[in-house]
């Protein structure tokens, strides 16, 4: 997701944001676990948006993922959410991930999701900030690949 984002995003200003929701949170006072399995899951998202030179805004929120994908997309006025469609949960998202679910459902602006080993589309040009929802799956990260590739495609000539 992060890598299509990432060609999708125009180079004029745009940013890529890095979402990262976790569900559980410590109960006690000065609990780090949100920091840190934010952190653990966007590990190799941020090493690869490192390594495009891309400049991208990370954010770590608590509450349910699906919630608040779409609550940051509203709240930051994204173009388009880009995930993928294969997340970290068991058997019983197999199909289509839960989350990517729930932000299909109820998402009211361009959600593109990014199967494993599948290629996304090509929307048109917006040139607006775009949204990349990381859970450290391995389909998350074959996404943010997939949108670096496209991102480059794009800085490199016809649109």
């Amino acid at each position: 997701a992060l890598r299509l984002a990432l060609r999708l995003a125009d180079g004029g200003g745009t940013e890529v944001h890095l979402l990262n929701a976790q569900s559980l949170l410590g109960t006690e006072p000065g609990d780090d676990t949100l920091l840190r399995r934010g952190l653990e899951d966007t590990r190799a998202a941020r090493t690869a948006l490192a390594a495009s030179g891309r400049p991208y805004v990370l954010r770590l929120v608590a509450g349910m993922p699906g919630q608040a994908i779409l609550a940051y997309a509203g709240e930051h006025g994204v173009a388009e959410i880009v995930m993928g469609a294969d997340g970290a949960g068991g058997v019983a998202c197999a199909l289509l991930g839960s989350v990517a679910m729930d932000v299909l459902e109820n998402a009211w602006l361009p959600v593109t999701l990014v199967k494993s080993g599948g290629r996304a589309g090509r929307p048109e040009d917006e040139g607006d900030d775009w949204l990349v929802a990381c859970d450290g799956s391995e389909s998350s990260l074959r996404a943010l690949r997939h949108a670096l590739a496209h991102l480059a495609g794009r800085h490199d000539g016809a649109r």
